[in-house]
Order: structure tokens, then C-alpha cells, then sequence
């Protein structure tokens, strides 16, 4: 009696122990448009040639997810840019505000191109991207307004502005918020590893440590620490072959609507220290190493 007893105890703890497991994953709603806001200020400081060359930036933007099929674990989405706002000041003390939709900045002309223009998304459940499709009819719209340029200043203005709102950037941005969930049901207290790569004018590896801390009423409550490193493959910036030598971390907390899964706020600060490194060329023959460090914080709501 006393072992029959026992082993039904033992049951009643596995079961309640079980009970407690959560599963974390998106549970979005096809025909559903869920929206992403976005806040960022960034400082990036730098020595080029021994002078001080700072720059400050503020980024906000969002963006509109449709949900238009969900199939085998993956929802194909049509997503679109609806808003975005750059705001900086460069070293030599020079501000400059681009804003989509204001009509007396000439320069404004590219954001308010960039928005309202869908293209095609991938994502599975655990907010990993499976697929951009239709990102360069946003590039054919931007660069319809700047026929005087020629195709080499054009090639040029492409590069810098993917590097920052292009398709590798968009991936890189979205999976730091949405790949976030755990592959296996987690209990508060649990901790689980992600890892990633982001791509926005650098390349860095990102390995993420999740803690999931409970729930309240309408949100699951997730906090994340995360190591960064450079990737050692070289990749092009204006012609150049340039590697990066950074290392870094990122500290997050998170709020994940119960119902939907969908991110209701994400507040994520990141500090990366090191030097972008400009390999030899026939201009450069000896290459230049440029000493930096980037600090950010980021806000993204969702409803």
C-alpha cells in the first residue's frame, strides 16, 4: 500500500510539474493585420584618422503584418512598411530629419517611397524568417524619383540605403524581436539559447540567452542576455572589402501577448565595442582600421 500510495504521489507532482510547462510560440490569426512600432536612438562613436567623428541617431518606423495562410507551422504574410522617420546629427554638429510623407524635404521623397509597397514573408511559429520575396519592387519605387542620378551614383545609393532599411537589415531587426521562442515547453525559471546573425551594414553573430519569468493576466514576461561577435567573413561597403572586429552584448525584456504570441512590447539596449577594418585596395593600399562604439536602445510595441 505504502509503495502504491507512493507512486501515486510521484504521478500527481509529474503531472502538476507538467501543468506548470508553457508553450511559447506565435498563435497569429490568418486574415489578422498585427502591427510593430518601432523607437530607436543610437550613438555611434569613431576615430578616422585620429579624429573624432560621433554620430547620433533616432530611428521610428512601423510596420503592418498581414497574415494571409497559415500552413505546416509557417504563416505567409504580406507585410509593408507604414511609417518612418530618421533623425541625425552628424559629426560636425549638422542635423538632419528624414520623414516619410513630408513633401518639403526632397529627401524625404525615399522613405515616403518606401512605404505602402507589400512584399511576401515567411515566418514559422518561432519567429524564425523563412523567406523575403517582392522586397525590390520597394527599390523600384525609391529610386523612380531620382532619375538625374546615374546608375553608378544609384548602385551607390542602394547600397547604403539596404544597408540600413534593406532586406538583410529587415530580417536581421525583425528576428532580434519575433525569434525569440523556445523550441520546447518552458516552465518560469527556464532558460533557453538562440542564435542568430544580424546583417545591417556589419556582420555579427548574436547568441541569446532567454529566462522566462511568468505571466500575468494578458502577457508572458521574458527577459534576454545576449554576447555578440563579429562574423569573419569580409563583405562589401562602397566598393570596399571590409571585415569587422566587435564584440558586444544586448540586455532585453519582453512582454508576449498570451493569446496571440505576438510581441507586445520589447525594450532592448546594446552596447558593441571593436573597429571596422578596411582591407587594402589600389586607393588604400596600406587599408585603414576604424576604432568604434555603438550604443542603442530600442523600444518595439505591438498590438
Amino acid at each position: 500500500m505504502k509503495k502504491l500510495y507512493f507512486s501515486f504521489a510521484l504521478l500527481l507532482f509529474f503531472t502538476a510539474t507538467w501543468a506548470q510547462k508553457t508553450e511559447l510560440k506565435l498563435n497569429l490569426n490568418v486574415d489578422e493585420t498585427y502591427l510593430q512600432k518601432t523607437q530607436s536612438t543610437m550613438s555611434i562613436a569613431q576615430n578616422v584618422q585620429g579624429m573624432e567623428m560621433d554620430i547620433d541617431m533616432n530611428l521610428t518606423g512601423e510596420l503592418s503584418y498581414l497574415v494571409k495562410n497559415f500552413e505546416d507551422g509557417v504563416y505567409d504574410m504580406e507585410v509593408q512598411y507604414k511609417s518612418m522617420e530618421m533623425n541625425m546629427v552628424m559629426p560636425q554638429g549638422n542635423e538632419m530629419t528624414i520623414k516619410s510623407g513630408d513633401e518639403t524635404n526632397p529627401m524625404s521623397k525615399l522613405f515616403t517611397n518606401f512605404c505602402n509597397v507589400p512584399f511576401s514573408l515567411k515566418m514559422n511559429q518561432y519567429g524564425r524568417i523563412q523567406d523575403i520575396s517582392g522586397f525590390d519592387k520597394i527599390y523600384e519605387k525609391v529610386f523612380a524619383d531620382f532619375p538625374g542620378m546615374s546608375s553608378e551614383q544609384l548602385a551607390q545609393m542602394k547600397e547604403q540605403v539596404s544597408g540600413t532599411f534593406g532586406e538583410k537589415s529587415l530580417r536581421s531587426n525583425m528576428e532580434m524581436t519575433l525569434a525569440i521562442y523556445p523550441n520546447q515547453n518552458v516552465a518560469e525559471g527556464d532558460t533557453w539559447v538562440v542564435e542568430s546573425e544580424l546583417t545591417s551594414g556589419m556582420n555579427v553573430i548574436v547568441n541569446s540567452n532567454y529566462t522566462y519569468l511568468g505571466s500575468d493576466e494578458a502577457h508572458h514576461k521574458i527577459t534576454g542576455e545576449a554576447t555578440l561577435s563579429s562574423s569573419p567573413n569580409a563583405f562589401e561597403m562602397n566598393g570596399m572589402s571590409v571585415k569587422s572586429d566587435l564584440n558586444g552584448s544586448i540586455k532585453s525584456d519582453i512582454l508576449v501577448d498570451k493569446i496571440t504570441g505576438w510581441i507586445y512590447e520589447a525594450k532592448i539596449s546594446q552596447v558593441i565595442e571593436g573597429a571596422t577594418i578596411m582591407e587594402g585596395n589600389p586607393q588604400m593600399p596600406e587599408g585603414m582600421r576604424i576604432p568604434m562604439k555603438i550604443k542603442s536602445e530600442m523600444t518595439f510595441t505591438g498590438q
